[in-house]
């Protein structure tokens, strides 16, 4: 059964954990240029958030309206995406241990977020 693989955006840098927004759009990780940017439906690529020290590698999205992405390459965190698109730590360590570089990130329907720390 074959199935259809087609380039939906060139000019991207490393991208890394894409996320299906709701409103249709697509949302990836730019991590070397701390970055999420926007995939409209046509290809257009807008920045949606910059993330000054944080390349992130996953991302999802709350029934509420906030992102939340982790942020690797030096701050180690989760990071929380407002609605307005302000960026803020949500998740800095586990039990007053420092993650090593959080990754991939998924969220549950009950609103817990998982992810993986390699360290």
């Amino acid at each position: 059964m074959p199935h259809e693989v087609r380039i939906v955006a060139e000019g991207l840098s490393f991208p890394e954990g894409p996320y299906q927004h709701p409103d249709g759009f697509l949302l990836v990780q730019q991590p070397r240029s701390h970055r999420i940017v926007l995939i409209g439906p046509n290809g257009e690529v807008e920045t949606w958030v910059e993330t000054p020290n944080a390349g992130t590698g996953g991302i999802a999205l709350n029934q509420a309206g906030y992102a939340f992405a982790t942020g690797g390459n030096g701050t180690n965190q989760i990071l929380r995406i407002t609605p307005e698109r302000k960026v803020e730590p949500f998740v800095t360590d586990y039990e007053g241990r420092a993650f090593l570089g959080p990754n991939d990130l998924a969220m549950h329907q009950s609103g817990h977020i998982f992810f993986s720390d390699p360290g």
